[in-house]
């Protein structure tokens, strides 16, 4: 066989020509090549787009490609075939030597088809000479396709492939002995009326079903084409199997046909666009809602492929703003490649609003489609304006409240003023042991109520979110001395042992807010000592979890909270009551402020506790270590031993703390020092420091032991304030060198064991001098008499010239007409506010150019924002109620000295 026929009969079957394992191409009757089948672009590593027209030129070697041109070109002329060989670039960016055989193409009636041409390696070359037929057999055995060689006048099956005989599942000589008919469902009729299509078509393409050997019946589509061997046609056919893409295609329209069945039972509105804005799909509650707008032919899909922005116009004339908004929407996603686009829109339907939610959404989709959905969410925006509405109520009812509360806090501190101010002065006055009970029991009661009223004011701002924290430098250590100080006062009046303990090795300088962490922790500790009637109460501070972050805690020995009731102690007005006896002397507001106050900290706070043994409350907050670190307090240089005997474990661990670094040896019982002293003597001991508490049995003995030991003894006797007189009038007979009050403060400890080092004497406790004035005057505005006259009371004997003022008005008139060193300003009076006279004040002082006087502002209100108030109007700070002595002198004092 002719191997240009058989080419030229092979190039009708340009379909299948891409499951052929050689590199094919095709050229056109101009000579420009046009196809290349998927064995050239594999070979080559390129795309059909890159190969296409002279792109192939690119992967000749230069020095071949002009010989090769020549050759092409000049066989080209007079259709004749040709074999050249070159260098042409592999997919692996190697050059192959590469052999490019041409056929010219001619249809039955001899007019000039182009060229077809096959590329072989130089391992093809062996077998070049072999007989064309050779090749397109090897190709036609070797292929992956199944081919059918089918006698076009009998219908016998002449020849078939290895694939085919795979896929049939016939050996060749089973296959071969069988008519198309025998594969084919269709009759003999419509086998032969298709056969005679094809020959006169040149080529056709079917979907049938063809049995195999097992009897299963499969897809199958069909390239066939008539092809020429001596003369005698035969049809030359491709079958693949379709039977997964016809199962796959019905399964897909399956499921669009359950998606718009979904699509169609939602009640939001759907519709499907592509890039220009053209319908694709919809569903039925998109469909009627334009339906009574415009006249519709029967149909499902009668908007198919209209043009959305076209049909909006014709519904509403262009003035359908919502459908401009989707149309501008589509054209941003188009232009942005983003995924969702989204609006609300409100609509005026038959005289109610409606408000809808539309979504334009990029669909994973072929081409550019995108689903648009409106939402009715009428009923939401209207629960939205109502919840809006309720809340701006709350607001308004809450901040009624604090303005309630605070002039109702206003009017009780301007009373417990006067109360608590008279039990002071009362004080100073002789008294009988009868009368000095009633001022005890009033103070105690005035306090009470001031510190319910504090809490009332706290918890409600906490609620409100109206608090927060004012963040500044401080030292851990001296807060914690401050508070230990103040609340070991109440905890020694109990006979309780109180101590701190501080982590050694902690940055002390910190940056927060030190009035808030002081609030908790004097709180926690009230609560600790108020239920603790026997044992300790103890605060500790250790290292968090990262530099930032400082660990609290509060542990006691008092009455301990059940399990059950450890879940709402935070609650407010929550208290816990040991027995059916007890009384309660809180308002349940202590442990809900600490609770929020600690959150405002970036901590949490819990509860650890057993009945009849006591509670620990933990809580972590967030006070972060500044730069600059404030140089830690140092232990006195002590080359010798540190004994410190004391029954109480507190006490112990706090001076074993403040004394780390130096070699501390403790002691919580007589017998353990006595141990201790045995197996030393004999041996005489250098220097020694002992810290011995009062309480210990047998005192005298144990100091004198302790100097007979060592060769340098010093002594410091640890004491409750109130055993100080005691011990002055004993310490001759007990032989200390100094004493140290509990609890023991770090900086206090350092210093008395430096004094007791270097000069072994005693030394009392200092005193602070009162305020004496020179005759300075003073001007009071205040509404409230009793205030007048505590204030007066208090300001007896210090030197000051008092002027009184009943209120704003009156204030005004005064200082017009004389002149004050400083001016204590109530701010709610009658008339004329504390403000407003403040401001008048300022201005009458810029209008006659005079100095600007001192002016304190007095009020109940001791919150930020209001403090903040009272600054700008002029004020140059505040007092707030009730007033204390010692706290006014102290402001005299700083004031009037500058």
């Amino acid at each position: 066989m002719r191997g240009g026929v058989l080419m030229a009969e092979i190039a009708i079957l340009t379909p299948g020509w891409d499951v052929l394992s050689a590199p094919l191409w095709y050229a056109n009757q101009n000579g420009t090549v046009v196809y290349f089948n998927k064995a050239w672009l594999q070979f080559r590593g390129k795309t059909a787009a890159e190969e296409a027209g002279n792109g192939w030129y690119q992967g000749v070697y230069s020095a071949d490609l002009q010989s090769f041109l020549e050759t092409f070109q000049t066989h080209f002329e007079r259709r004749k075939p040709f074999s050249h060989t070159v260098r042409l670039m592999h997919r692996d960016g190697v050059y192959k030597w590469v052999t490019l055989e041409g056929q010219p193409l001619s249809s039955e009636t001899g007019d000039f088809l182009g060229y077809i041409g096959l590329c072989q390696t130089a391992l093809d070359c062996e077998v070049a000479n072999q007989d064309c037929s050779k090749i397109c057999k090897s190709l036609f055995e070797t292929s992956h396709a199944v081919i059918l060689l089918i006698d076009t006048v009998t219908t016998e099956i002449v020849d078939a492939n290895t694939a085919a005989c795979n896929f049939y599942g016939y050996s060749r000589e089973e296959l071969t002995s069988l008519k198309l008919t025998d594969i084919n469902i269709q009759s003999q009729e419509e086998v032969m009326a298709n056969i005679n299509q094809t020959i006169a078509s040149g080529h056709q393409h079917f979907l049938l079903k063809h049995r195999l050997a097992s009897g299963e019946l499969r897809d199958v589509e069909i390239y066939s084409g008539p092809i020429f061997s001596d003369s005698k046609p035969l049809l030359f056919s491709i079958v693949n199997d379709v039977s997964e893409q016809k199962r796959a295609e019905a399964e897909r329209k399956v499921s669009e046909k359950l998606l718009r069945s979904i699509g169609d039972s939602v009640t939001n509105q759907i519709l499907v666009l592509d890039a220009k804005a053209n319908i694709l799909a919809y569903n039925n509650p998109w469909l009627e809602s334009i339906q009574n707008r415009l006249t519709l032919p029967a149909g499902k899909d009668v908007l198919v492929g209209s043009n959305f922005a076209e049909l909006c116009g014709l519904l509403s004339g262009g003035k359908n703003t919502a459908c401009q908004r989707v149309l501008a929407e589509l054209g941003a996603l188009v232009a942005s490649g983003e995924e969702l686009r989204e609006f609300e829109h409100m609509c005026s339907v038959q005289g109610s609003n409606k408000w809808g939610l539309w979504r334009i959404r990029r669909m994973e989709a072929p081409g550019e489609q995108f689903i648009v959905s409106h939402e009715d969410i009428t009923a939401q925006k209207c629960e939205e304006t109502r919840w809006r509405q309720e809340v701006a109520a709350a607001e308004a009812a809450n901040q009624l409240k604090g303005q309630y509360l605070a002039n109702v806090s206003h009017e009780i501190r301007t009373t417990l003023n006067s109360i608590i101010g008279m039990g002071d002065l009362m004080n100073d006055t002789e008294l009988t042991s009868e009368q000095e009970h009633y001022v005890r029991v009033f103070a105690t009661a005035g306090n009470h109520l001031l510190e319910l009223i504090n809490n009332i004011m706290d918890i409600s701002k906490l609620e409100a979110g109206a608090t927060q924290l004012t963040e500044t430098r401080f030292s851990v250590l001296k807060l914690i001395e401050e508070i230990g100080e103040y609340m070991g006062i109440s905890a020694l009046k109990k006979g309780l042992a109180f101590a701190w303990y501080i982590e050694p090795g902690i940055q002390e300088e910190r940056l927060g807010d030190p009035i808030r962490l002081r609030q908790v922790l004097i709180n926690l500790l009230q609560n600790a000592i108020k239920n603790t009637s026997d044992g300790n109460v103890f605060l500790q501070v250790t290292r968090g979890s990262n530099p930032d972050e400082l660990l609290f805690s509060v542990s006691d020995t008092g009455i301990g909270i059940p399990v059950h009731k450890q879940v709402y102690i935070f609650e407010p007005f929550t208290q816990h009551q040991a027995s059916a006896g007890e009384v309660r002397s809180s308002s349940g507001l202590g442990l809900s402020i600490v609770r929020h106050l600690v959150h405002l900290m970036g901590g949490t706070i819990t509860v650890t506790s057993e009945p009849g043994k006591g509670s620990k409350f933990c809580f972590n907050a967030r006070l972060v270590a500044t730069e600059q670190m404030a140089a830690p307090l140092q232990p006195p240089a002590f080359a010798g031993e540190i004994i410190v005997l004391d029954s109480c474990w507190v006490t112990r661990k706090a001076i074993g703390s403040m004394l780390a670094g130096t070699r501390v040896n403790c002691f919580g019982d007589k017998l353990e020092f006595e141990t201790f002293i045995l197996a030393q003597e004999g041996n005489p001991r250098g220097q020694v420091l002992l810290l011995i508490a009062w309480e210990t049995p047998d005192l005298a003995e144990c100091i004198s032991r302790i100097q007979s030991l060592y060769e340098q003894a010093q002594v410091l006797v640890l004491i409750k304030p109130g055993d100080i007189d005691r011990f002055l009038c004993l310490n001759a007979s007990i032989g200390a060198n100094n004493y140290l009050t509990k609890p023991i403060r770090q900086a206090e400890l350092y210093a008395h064991l430096r004094e007791t080092i270097a000069i072994s004497k005693n030394i009392g406790p200092g005193s602070h001098p009162a305020f004496i004035g020179s005759g300075e005057r003073v001007l009071l505005a205040e509404d409230s008499e009793d205030s007048r006259m505590l204030i007066s009371a208090f300001l007896r004997n210090t030197g000051v010239q008092l002027d009184i003022a009943c209120n704003g008005q009156e204030a005004v008139s005064k200082f017009k007409t004389n002149l004050y060193d400083l001016i204590l300003m109530d701010i709610q009076m009658p008339k004329l506010n504390g403000l407003e006279a403040t401001k008048l004040i300022r201005q009458i002082e810029r209008a006659q150019g005079r100095q600007p006087v001192k002016l304190i502002a007095l009020t109940a209100y001791a919150y930020d924002d209001e403090v903040m108030t009272m600054m700008e109007a002029g004020c140059n700070g505040h007092l707030a109620k009730p007033l204390k002595r010692a706290e006014l002198l102290r402001l005299l004092s700083a004031e009037l000295s500058r």
